[in-house]
């Protein structure tokens, strides 16, 4: 999960940032925001799209990529 890399690759993008962390479940995505938060960095939230836009100077606080694969969705008791 937390890569802790300054730079990554996204896409076709390279990404820039004091910390960089891929969550590929929800379980990792909520502990990446917990930490970054109580740590005080600024956070940036990647999704899956395509739309992005990276400065050359980089982000200063924690990037965390959204790399889940889907959601699995199951009836439940009352279908």
């Amino acid at each position: 999960m937390h890569d802790r890399a300054r730079e990554a690759r996204v896409g076709d993008h390279q990404v820039t940032a004091a910390a960089f962390v891929t969550a590929r479940s929800t379980d990792e995505l909520v502990a990446a925001v917990v930490a970054a938060d109580a740590a005080g960095d600024p956070l940036l939230v990647l999704g899956g799209g395509s739309n992005l836009v990276v400065s050359d100077a980089g982000f200063p606080g924690t990037v965390v990529h959204v790399a889940s694969e889907g959601i699995d969705l199951r009836a439940g008791a009352n279908g």
